[in-house]
């Protein structure tokens, strides 16, 4: 199995429904996920990629350590 990796993520300007909004995405036990962070009026940039790093900050605690498979004998 791939070992885990230290991730940044990705962070995005977005509009939907006539509004801007930061969206983050990230990896998490082999499949992406996306977050809406928040709105770009009321959040700036580095508060959005700052509540992006404490969102991935359990999931890089892992990093660098092998993964073990489930069904192993």
């Amino acid at each position: 199995m791939r070992r885990k990796r230290f991730q940044r993520g990705c962070l995005r300007k977005v509009k939907s429904r006539d509004r801007w909004r930061w969206i983050g995405k990230y990896y998490e036990k082999g499949g992406s996920k996306t977050r809406v962070l928040g709105y770009c009026a009321r959040m700036s940039e580095s508060a959005a990629r700052a509540e992006l790093q404490e969102i991935l900050q359990p999931i890089n605690e892992g990093a660098g350590f092998g993964q073990v498979r489930e069904d192993a004998r």
